[in-house]
């Protein structure tokens, strides 16, 4: 692969776009798909052209891919499938996966839309589809799912600041983890170009089996073959093939980003962790259904579409007395009295205030329909997690 490749659109238009990214992620699709009926007569993707964006086009390759992420968030029935879709039906798929995608998922979504999908405009397209591919690949890697990220904290952090950490920073010290137990001084700082020599895979792979993945091909002066050897000992302990040693070698963040995922899903090589530090983990997020319904208030407060509101941290977000408010405004407009409300507060006593009208227009405009009975706007502006989700609620 060259690196770029080019598509001309139905409206004449040339666009570039990354062929690396096009094999990787079209890799990840047939791996992910593989054995799902409805899609079977287009699997799989053919990685070395525009397969991909024309495999996208109808909405339902789209939506079988969210429904991998959260298998509820679309309802089969309501799919199109099957052959010779009309232009009514294939809108109906891409709506579908459009909505779930920033509803469901609470992806953000700017600028692009399901016409951009039957235009097969291939960077908006890509877009998308990284950032579906993104969530499939990383959403195990936190601290809720594998409880020894916790060997990965930082001196003077807690477990509450390791849950707030992205995946991505989480596999940047889970790599470099691996590179000083194996006694090496070198660190990356991203996940791409630092990398792209595959000398800190290398590491992290014959760490987890020194049996099966040897050191041996390290030094290749080639980075591509070196990357090739690599990439043999990741399929050596059961890393699916989603990527190329020439596609890794260039250093593309995503591509590396999605690989090194794969190998962390496959076998993270930390160490289990004693009887107390299980429980400790525990109990930071002991009520699974409470860490469920905080994913899904989030997301729906997302599709709201408030001007300059994207909520990653839901309780922390709640603290500043804003949001709630800007919530109930969109809701029932015109219900919020903005002088009463200091945006942004200067201080505590300004956040207690706008959560405590928050919660008192929430009586007042909802009346039944809104019980809050012992909760108040300092509960919010504390950040008490049960307290703001049932607020929420």
């Amino acid at each position: 692969m060259d690196g770029k490749a080019s598509i001309e659109t139905e409206g004449g238009g040339k666009h570039t776009y990354s062929a690396e990214e096009v094999a990787t992620f079209s890799n990840m699709i047939n791996q992910c798909l593989k054995d799902d009926a409805d899609v079977a007569d287009r699997l799989p993707i053919k990685t070395d052209g525009d397969d991909l964006f024309h495999v996208l086009d109808d909405g339902i390759v789209l939506c079988k891919l969210i429904m991998v992420i959260d298998a509820e968030s679309i309802d089969r029935r309501a799919m199109n499938t099957g052959k010779n879709l009309n232009a009514y039906q294939i809108g109906e798929n891409l709506a579908l996966g459009f909505s779930a995608a920033k509803g469901s998922l609470g992806l953000k979504l700017i600028g692009v839309g399901p016409s951009d999908f039957m235009k097969k405009v291939p960077h908006l397209i890509l877009g998308v589809i990284w950032r579906v591919v993104r969530q499939i690949a990383v959403q195990n890697i936190q601290l809720k799912d594998c409880p020894e990220i916790m060997r990965l904290a930082e001196e003077g952090e807690t477990l509450e600041d390791l849950m707030k950490l992205p995946p991505e920073t989480i596999l940047i010290r889970w790599v470099n983890y691996h590179l000083a137990k194996n006694g090496q001084e070198r660190r990356i700082k991203n996940l791409g170009r630092d990398t792209a020599d595959s000398f800190a895979m290398y590491h992290v792979l014959n760490r987890l089996d020194g049996s099966q993945c040897s050191l041996q091909g390290i030094d290749n002066a080639d980075l591509v073959g070196r990357a090739d050897d690599m990439m043999v000992n990741s399929k050596k302990i059961g890393v699916p093939e989603i990527t190329s040693g020439s596609a890794f070698s260039k250093g593309n963040d995503k591509v590396n980003t999605l690989f090194i995922s794969y190998v962390f899903n496959t076998k993270h090589g930390l160490e289990e962790l004693t009887k107390e530090e299980y429980d400790a983990v525990g109990l930071i997020d002991d009520d699974i259904d409470a860490s469920k319904e905080e994913r899904m208030f989030t997301r729906w407060i997302n599709t709201l579409g408030i001007d300059g509101v994207f909520v990653t941290d839901l309780i922390q977000e709640c603290k500043d007395g804003v949001l709630l408010n800007q919530v109930i405004d969109k809701i029932k407009p015109g219900a919020i009295d903005w002088k009463m409300v200091r945006n942004p507060p200067k201080n505590d006593f300004d956040r207690n205030n706008s959560n405590n009208n928050a919660v008192k227009v929430m009586k007042d405009v909802f009346g039944k329909q809104c019980k809050l009975v012992g909760i108040g706007g300092v509960d919010i502006s504390k950040g008490e997690r049960k307290l703001v989700l049932a607020t929420i609620w």
